[in-house]
């Protein structure tokens, strides 16, 4: 099938795309999303980010996307790595949980965390402490490490793999929304979405609070 970058922007540049329905485009719309991630402005470079997550092959995008100027399109790369392999997510979720933006960081340890990630503790001890430390700061439910000794002070269950998340802040009393930016949808439980995790560092640098 052919596929032509018009096809793919008319999929994604709307208020909610069916990225299900996107993904059946399959690997031929890559390098369109490849384009669209290093090109486009940065809404629709995050829905190109999180569509490659779902497509086979798509790791080589979600990679470039994490390493875009764009906070939105890292956390958008972030988000999706769950949907990866794991030897293509976890360059990509080391890199990211440890990126300036608190929002990017967030995403990431919940992607690291997440029950259907393909990280393991196994895998990447390493990877899941450190997604584990950032857990922490947001009151995420961690993840046993063998033979590494990680603090979880705040600890409990939070009623999921990772806790609820509201109010726009993960680990908060509010329900979690379905749907990120552009109605992005989750990668998978209690991963938060790319649009409450995007408003992080705002609120922090409102509330002067610094890294």
């Amino acid at each position: 099938m052919t596929v032509s970058l018009q096809d793919v922007r008319a999929l994604l540049d709307v208020d909610e795309p069916d990225y299900v329905f996107a993904s059946l485009l399959g690997p031929a719309a890559l390098p369109h999303l490849h384009e669209l991630v290093t090109t486009g402005e940065p809404m629709l470079a995050s829905k190109a980010a999180y569509l490659a997550g779902l497509i086979e092959g798509g790791g080589e995008v979600v990679a470039t996307a994490a390493a875009s100027e764009e906070p939105l399109v890292r956390i958008a790369a972030a988000g999706t790595a769950v949907n990866l392999s794991a030897h293509e997510a976890e360059p990509i979720l080391a890199s990211l949980v440890d990126d300036g933006e608190l929002g990017v960081r967030v995403t990431a340890a919940k992607a690291v965390l997440a029950e259907t990630s393909a990280v393991s503790a196994e895998s990447a001890p390493a990877l899941v402490a450190r997604a584990n430390e950032v857990g922490v700061e947001r009151e995420l439910e961690p993840v046993e490490v063998p033979s590494l000794e990680v603090a979880y002070p705040h600890g409990g269950p939070l009623g999921g793999a990772l806790g609820g998340a509201g109010d726009g802040e993960p680990g908060g009393d509010g329900a979690e929304s379905s749907t990120g930016p552009g109605g992005m949808p989750e990668a998978a439980d209690g991963v938060e979405d790319v649009s409450s995790a995007s408003k992080l560092s705002t609120q922090d640098e409102e509330g002067g609070e610094s890294e």
